[in-house]
């Protein structure tokens, strides 16, 4: 019998290693595809193959072709985009037939992940969303007279370019920032399987250590009735498939205020069992079961943000406690390479913000994010039926 082969568009980062760890322990033949020559699921067990790509932000052409040979030499039949390269990836593989994508459509990924489209379309369904405006407008302004707010690209991820203002400061962003009501309370992220717009599983949680606006150690959230409701609200009228996480802030009467979507893999992934997780993506009825473990922590970047509090020893001891307190979300006995090498796999990106000066999140995902490329802003009106 031959053995099937699954292909992720990406190596470099820890949720990677749950998909691979999972098809494997199914009996799938699991290759990365990735514009890194050196990559954490390049050490593991579970990866048969990792071939390098060119970088969709500087050589898109060669980025499309690359991943188009790669997915015809080595007969792949799923491919699970896990990060910002997602929208690359649905644009490359748009005509090959014989090859299923685990996303979203390229149409559905692009408008998800524009923070004003997904602010505004959740508005229209009368889910719990802030006031969001595109800046400059009157609506903007008349946002910021109202009370405290935050300003944010557009299009961004890993929190780059988020900024917070007081009631009526005088906010100065570029034209492709939208400015959104600050809410206060607890910021609470989630993580689902999405089939058809049916949710298969979702795992909700909240950082309990931060490396700038990345939470480096996560613990699950058991009960959040309201969050679930949202999100089953939010996929019943759009037929999605694929991975689908929110960000949401819970104010203090219990409302989920959804700050943003992001239509790929969260760390909430590490909350999951790997084989199940990956069985219930091949089948839409599979159970997906959760790890009994509810806190972990990407152990190196914690590590570091801990130390930066060295010369505060109460803070020190205590974010110390946090780290060890949590489960590292790449050890495993039965595939240790990973964890002990994970530092020189990491030079790619560690050479970034060490000699670069770029957060940890922007060094991982600058050569891979997605931004549109029309000059015409049709974002703006996209709506996402």
């Amino acid at each position: 019998m031959v053995q099937k082969t699954i292909l992720l568009t990406l190596g470099r980062l820890p949720k990677a290693l749950e998909l691979a760890r999972g098809f494997s322990a199914l009996g799938y033949r699991v290759i990365v595809a990735e514009p890194h020559a050196w990559h954490v699921l390049r050490l593991s067990r579970h990866v048969t193959k990792s071939i390098r790509l060119p970088a969709p932000n500087s050589n898109p052409d060669g980025y499309r072709r690359a991943l188009r040979r790669a997915v015809r030499q080595e007969a792949v039949c799923l491919v699970l985009p896990v990060s910002e390269e997602a929208p690359h990836v649905l644009e490359a593989l748009a005509d090959e037939s014989g090859v299923t994508v685990f996303s979203p459509t390229q149409r559905e990924v692009e408008t998800l992940q524009d923070k004003l489209a997904f602010a505004h379309n959740a508005q229209t369904d009368g889910l719990s969303v802030p006031e969001t405006a595109l800046s400059g407008t009157d609506e903007a302004h008349a946002i910021a007279a109202s009370g405290p707010t935050v300003t944010k690209p557009v299009h961004g991820c890993s929190g780059q370019g988020v900024a917070f203002h007081d009631q009526g400061a005088e906010i100065r962003v570029p034209a492709d920032h939208l400015v959104q009501r600050r809410i206060d309370g607890r910021h609470i992220s989630t993580f689902s399987l999405v089939h058809n717009g049916r949710v298969c599983a979702t795992a909700l949680y909240e950082g309990t250590l931060m490396l700038g606006t990345v939470a480096v150690c996560f613990r699950r959230v058991t009960t959040a009735p309201a969050i679930d409701d949202w999100i089953a609200r939010f996929t019943a009228t759009r037929p999605l498939s694929g991975f689908l996480s929110f960000d949401f802030i819970v104010d203090a009467d219990g409302t989920p205020w959804a700050i943003e979507c992001n239509p790929r893999t969260t760390s909430g992934i590490h909350f999951l069992e790997p084989a199940s997780l990956a069985q219930a993506v091949l089948d839409k009825s599979s159970d997906v079961t959760f790890r009994s473990h509810a806190h972990f922590q990407q152990f190196f970047p914690a590590l570091t943000e801990a130390y930066s509090h060295i010369l505060s020893p109460r803070r020190f001891v205590g974010k110390l406690k946090t780290v060890f307190s949590a489960r590292d979300v790449i050890f495993d006995w039965r595939d240790l390479k990973p964890f002990f090498l994970m530092t020189p796999a990491s030079w790619p990106i560690l050479r970034q913000t060490i000699f670069g000066g770029k957060s940890l999140g922007e060094a991982a995902t600058q050569d891979i994010v997605w931004t549109p490329r029309d000059t015409n802003n049709q974002w703006r009106t996209r709506h996402l039926d």
